[in-house]
């Protein structure tokens, strides 16, 4: 998924605070913890560094509240030269109360000019095996995955290469 408050593609340039203002008042009003990680690949646009950075220095748990920012970082292997290959394409959210599937990056011109489609599923979440559990499953695989990092790991690697740890 691609995150990036703005609008982009149709010179329309200009802040789209629409999913960042959801984000923040989760956060800051109801206390929710926000989890977000987004997909980085050679492709990805390093102008959504900031937007991220942004976010991601709001996680302050002393003060209760908690945006956490993680990049999920496919390694190159033998697809270089195929583009958005390296990209995790998953678009979707997990609420205690619903389960959102959708074919929009998180950006204005998805959201405004594009014809995207969104499933929202409202099940009783205590259910056994329920829709919202599984996806909230798999959200966890991936963000405790080997190909997650921390935002501040990333650092200015915008190549989305991993970053490699000296001892």
């Amino acid at each position: 998924m691609e995150y990036y408050p703005a609008s982009k593609y149709f010179n329309l340039h200009g802040f789209w605070p629409v999913l960042e203002d959801a984000l923040k008042r989760a956060a800051f009003d109801r206390r929710v913890f926000v989890r977000l990680l987004v997909s980085c690949g050679r492709e990805s646009d390093p102008s959504v560094w900031p937007f991220l950075r942004s976010l991601d220095a709001l996680h302050s748990p002393s003060d209760n509240i908690n945006i956490a920012v993680r990049v999920f970082i496919i390694p190159a292997g033998n697809q270089t030269r195929i583009p958005y290959t390296r990209i995790n394409h998953s678009k979707y959210m997990v609420t205690d109360k619903l389960a959102y599937i959708g074919t929009s990056n998180w950006s204005a011109d998805y959201f405004n000019t594009t014809a995207g489609v969104g499933l929202v599923v409202s099940q009783d979440a205590l259910q056994k095996n329920s829709f919202q559990q599984q996806l909230r499953a798999v959200f966890q695989r991936d963000w405790s995955s080997e190909f997650s990092i921390p935002l501040s790991e990333l650092q200015n690697n915008h190549d989305c290469a991993f970053p490699t740890h000296t001892p």
